[in-house]
């Protein structure tokens, strides 16, 4: 696939035809779509993962805040 794109970019072939039956998979908008709203939200998790430890290592940090959905709030969306 590497070796084609480099030919393509060459001038040395041509374009391939979207709407032949061979990339009929890769254009699947859905799970392009998927894939990109799973890679955002396993960031958001980690970052939000990673607040949430910083905060539990602070000794001023009250464990009752976890449950008050405010601070989830500020913890997702920050």
């Amino acid at each position: 696939m590497v070796e084609k794109l480099y030919s393509f970019v060459a001038g040395e072939c041509n374009a391939d035809n979207l709407d032949a039956p061979s990339n009929q998979e890769v254009l699947l908008g859905g799970h392009l779509y998927a894939q990109l709203l799973a890679e955002k939200l396993y960031d958001l998790l980690l970052g939000s993962r990673a607040k949430l430890v910083k905060d539990l290592k602070n000794p001023k940090f009250d464990l009752t805040a976890i449950r008050n959905p405010n601070y989830l709030k500020k913890l997702i969306d920050s």
